[in-house]
């Protein structure tokens, strides 16, 4: 039942103006924007919404600027499984506590019942007042801990069918050998056919503010900022799962069903500060960029295809690198334009993860003076890392990481908890593509719970922290890891790849190493008995960083590969094995 609402208002910079109240405020938000108005307040109430006109979005803001919306007590409950807000285009947009939830939610989950006798697949029994929906990303959840469940494999290519009224089959290879009757199980999706991914979306806009906004659920990402001069402020905004459905008995499982927070390929990255980011999918944050690949020279000119086609690319004014201290040259026009057949079936023909294998979206560049880049280079673009975040003073736990590629930032005063890394700084692109991070801080964190599920034997991300890249040359110049406590991880506590200046000091790890180390990272030679582990690194140092009660697999304070013994050993004078017990016994993450 809708609840009834005082009037709208708006408030114009010649004063306020009140609208009539409505059950949908999104022809008075049309027209504050149309008008110019710097305040828009929607009624405290509960606003069940479809889309309408057409539209893949049950709430548009476009083209605003200098405009805050006071959504205090306001929860828009989406109707269709696509997005629920999108702002575009927009300036300086404020937007004010708005709670963002779906009905039916884009997720199901049960107990599991029976298993396969081969281990092929699951039935899963849904609980009361969730879809009865086949979903097939399953998570298998530890119902003591009602988390994902240690030891969980990647469950890549999973599918579900219904089984009778309430039971779900989801069949992917060997999932019995970690699934057990009695355990419990999320299954998600995404959004609609034909309709668009993400609970919410800043598309191309600059000076965003977000101040206590929740989402409960999402087909997709939370909340995800691309493109645009950035700068966006998210405060004391949550992804958390929302209260139990109608007719439920069992607490959610599940808050958006990918990753929770993603910013990407803007100009100046975000500051983060005092969020809880809870049960996501995947990821609880990351910044994300990629490289181009340059597939044609002439003059000034140079034709680049994008690794990441979902993105508007370099744009004038913008520089273009090869590396860190490699080749540069700044855009100064640029336009999209068509690859030649013959280009087009290079880049889409090639191997997975080589450096060629690209999209056919493609952009034209000039720069000043000629070109200096070479046809089969990847380029990277600086400007559109979205360097200069801060992640400062929140909650996360959930099943992914912090994921950075971007540098000139801090990550500091965290509560990072449970997932399968703490903080990983890698820009995952093949080795030899282009990239370059610098000036990171990642400091007075407490970690704790990381590593004990989703191994991966040829990943070089390995660690708690890991600093990781392919590339023989440095990617990364400039990291601090200071201040930082650790508890109960699996593997080793920090991993380098690929790094040039990196001081690693006064950082305390307790009960760290106590059950066997996974295959993560083997297929590197990375050695999972390790503190600190690194390879292809320069001008490392350590000091003052102290092990509490170490697990019975902690075996080497510091090791490595293709590392001089000399340089191993002054590492590892910057660790202490302490003989008294812990100062710290992390419990469950809060404010």
């Amino acid at each position: 039942m809708k609840k009834s609402f005082l009037p709208f208002v708006t408030a114009f910079c010649l004063g306020a103006t009140a609208v009539h109240s409505s059950d949908d405020f999104r022809p008075a938000l049309e027209q504050a924007v149309k008008s110019g108005a710097h305040e828009f307040t929607i009624p405290a109430g509960t606003y069940h919404l479809k889309p309408v006109g057409g539209d893949n979005n049950h709430v548009t803001v476009n083209n605003a600027k200098d405009l805050t919306i006071n959504a205090e007590g306001v929860k828009l409950i989406c109707g269709d499984m696509t997005r629920a807000v999108t702002i575009k285009n927009s300036r300086n947009v404020t937007l004010k506590g708005l709670t963002i939830d779906y009905d039916p939610l884009p997720y199901t989950q049960g107990d599991i019942i029976a298993t396969a006798p081969d281990d092929s697949w699951v039935d899963v029994r849904i609980h009361a007042g969730y879809p009865r929906k086949p979903y097939s990303r399953i998570d298998v959840i530890d119902p003591a801990t009602r988390f994902r469940k240690r030891g969980m494999p990647f469950l890549w290519g999973a599918k579900g069918e219904m089984r009778g009224e309430d039971v779900v089959r989801v069949y992917v290879k060997d999932i019995g050998k970690i699934a057990k009757v009695g355990d419990m199980a999320s299954m998600s999706g995404g959004p609609r056919p034909g309709g668009v991914a993400h609970a919410v979306a800043i598309e191309n806009c600059a000076g965003t503010v977000f101040e206590g906004v929740s989402v409960f659920s999402a087909p997709g990402f939370g909340i995800i900022e691309q493109d645009g001069d950035g700068g966006m402020r998210y405060t004391r905004c949550k992804v958390v799962p929302g209260p139990k459905p109608e007719g439920a008995t069992q607490e959610r499982l599940l808050s958006s069903v990918w990753d929770a927070m993603q910013s990407k390929t803007m100009k100046r990255g975000p500051l983060v500060e005092q969020c809880e980011i809870r049960d996501a999918g995947d990821d609880s944050w990351s910044v994300q960029s990629s490289d181009f690949m340059v597939v044609a020279v002439d003059g000034s000119t140079a034709t680049l295809t994008f690794r990441d086609e979902h993105c508007l690319g370099p744009q004038v004014g913008d520089s273009l690198a090869t590396s860190l201290d490699g080749k540069t040259a700044e855009i100064i026009a640029k336009e999209y334009v068509k690859l030649p057949d013959d280009l087009a079936r290079k880049v889409t023909e090639a191997p997975q993860w080589t450096l060629w294998r690209t999209n056919t979206k493609a952009v034209k560049v000039t720069v000043k003076g000629d070109v200096p880049f070479l046809v089969g280079e990847s380029v990277y673009c600086p400007d559109r890392q979205g360097n200069g975040f801060i992640f400062r003073n929140n909650i996360t736990r959930s099943s992914g990481r912090i994921l950075i590629k971007a540098g000139d930032g801090m990550i500091e005063g965290n509560q990072i908890f449970d997932g399968h890394s703490g903080v990983t700084v890698s820009p995952e692109v093949p080795g030899e593509a282009a990239a370059g991070i610098r000036n990171l801080v990642i400091r007075n964190n407490t970690f704790k719970g990381t590593g004990y599920f989703c191994p991966s034997w040829s990943t070089d991300q390995a660690g708690c922290i890991s600093i990781a890249a392919g590339a023989k040359y440095p990617v990364f110049q400039n990291i601090r890891i200071e201040g930082n406590r650790f508890e109960d991880f699996n593997g080793p506590g920090i991993v380098l790849f690929a790094a040039k200046g990196v001081s690693i000091r006064d950082n305390l790890f307790a009960r760290v190493m106590t059950a066997p180390p996974s295959v993560t990272g083997a297929g590197k030679g990375v050695n999972g008995e390790s503190l600190l582990w690194l390879t292809r690194s320069s001008d490392i140092t350590t000091s003052g960083n102290k092990v509490y009660e170490p697990g019975a697999y902690l075996k080497a304070t510091v090791s490595g590969k293709d590392v001089a013994q000399d340089t191993l050993d002054k590492l590892a004078e910057g660790f202490s094995i302490e003989t008294a017990p812990s100062p710290f016994n992390l419990t469950q993450p809060s404010h």
